[in-house]
């Protein structure tokens, strides 16, 4: 067996043994670790895969393992000169959106009531997480030398569902897909197929993330990602912000489904 296939293999292993170490936790406790476990598993797919290509990490030098949720080493080989201006520009909007997201949790939970508390919720979450502490890790690893892409950077101005999902929204998870589904099955399948078939796997990996927890909503958020491929494709580089903002979020309760909004967000 290769180191792929061994790789790949760590994935179920570590669900499975996920799912046996937190069968009574809340689901939040839950989503917490079965998204601990996707992610460890995948760095070490990503891992093997990255140095199949070429790309050699030094063990010694695993910072990008443990400290980064970017899933391309290459950005770890080797350091650079810091990046002074790019890191304090960063670190004042992540720090800035960590307060409002703050803010927003804190008005969701004390003058909202219904639904419009998990919208919120989720939106306070995105702003802390995504655009707060995640900016402010990149500042931290750009001042250390490491070139570090923003994992989110400013979404709403894309003008394409490609750009979104290939630029702007969570930019370690697309390294990912391309490394080990996208651009492998594109070169057996052709591109259509092969960007198919990662929207399926990033489907599949938000199930895991979404709706085990929960024991619910299952095959919701792989449709949901099925329909953003299928909208790439169908959109092409046709420009429109309204188009793209509309195939995104409308269908947005497949993702974020009853079973997981009630559960974790206790709606």
């Amino acid at each position: 067996m290769n180191a792929r296939a061994v790789a790949w293999l760590s994935l179920p292993a570590l669900l499975v043994g996920t799912e046996c170490a937190v069968a009574t936790a809340t689901p939040l406790v839950r989503m917490l670790a079965f998204v601990a476990a996707t992610l460890l598993a995948m760095k070490v797919v990503v891992l093997v895969a990255a140095r199949h290509d070429g790309v050699r990490v030094p063990i010694a030098n695993l910072g990008w393992f443990v400290l980064w949720f970017g899933m391309h080493p290459r950005t770890f080989v080797r350091r650079r000169p810091p990046g002074v201006e790019k890191a304090r520009r960063w670190a004042r909007v992540g720090a800035a959106n960590v307060v409002v997201g703050a803010g927003l949790a804190a008005v969701a939970v004390t003058a909202c009531s219904g639904w419009f508390v998990q919208v919120l919720l989720l939106v306070a979450f995105s702003m802390v997480v995504h655009f707060g502490l995640f900016a402010l890790l990149a500042a931290w690893l750009r001042l250390r030398g490491f070139a570090v892409p923003l994992l989110f950077d400013a979404p709403w101005r894309s003008a394409t569902a490609a750009e979104f999902w290939r630029d702007r929204w969570n930019h370690g998870f697309t390294e990912m897909t391309a490394l080990v589904v996208h651009r492998p099955l594109a070169r057996r399948w052709g591109r259509p197929r092969g960007l198919l078939a990662s929207f399926v796997f990033s489907g599949v990996l938000h199930d895991v993330a979404l709706s085990l927890p929960v024991r619910g909503g299952w095959g919701l958020p792989t449709l949901y990602f099925v329909l953003q491929g299928l909208v790439v494709l169908w959109q092409g580089e046709r420009r429109s912000r309204v188009v793209t903002f509309a195939a995104v979020v409308l269908p947005a309760p497949l993702l974020f489904h009853p079973w997981f909004l009630a559960g974790v967000l206790g709606g």
